[in-house]
């Protein structure tokens, strides 16, 4: 873990860090998948003793760990950005509040219609 803090707040943005951070995820993902598989697995399925609520447990984890990383990621929120008015300079324009707008009170943005 230290290697991988040092790495990625030392420098700037590289092509050489990126090739060091992919080659310490392959090391950490080659020690989880080997302990996984030789240590974990063997333990329990090994020995005879295998029942098929074990076998059944293995795939619905796998399964619903390949679901999980199916997912997509949700998408970033979008920001906008208002553009001055052509009467106005950039470092003049402002944004009027909804309460000081003619006809709009707080009280008629929280209305719920009745009715429905």
């Amino acid at each position: 873990m230290a290697i991988g803090t040092i790495v990625t707040e030392v420098g700037e943005q590289s092509q050489t860090l990126d090739i060091i951070n992919g080659v310490l995820q392959a090391i950490s993902t080659g020690t989880f998948i080997y302990v996984t598989f030789f240590e974990i697995l063997q333990g329990e399925l090994g020995h005879g003793e295998t029942s098929l609520g074990k076998i059944v447990a293995l795939i619905v984890g796998f399964a619903v760990m390949a679901a999980l990383s199916a997912m997509p990621e949700p998408l970033p929120p979008v920001t906008t950005t208002l553009a001055p008015s052509s009467t106005t300079s950039a470092a003049t324009s402002t944004l009027t509040p909804l309460s000081s707008t003619p006809g709009v009170t707080t009280s008629s943005i929280l209305e719920v219609p009745t009715g429905i």
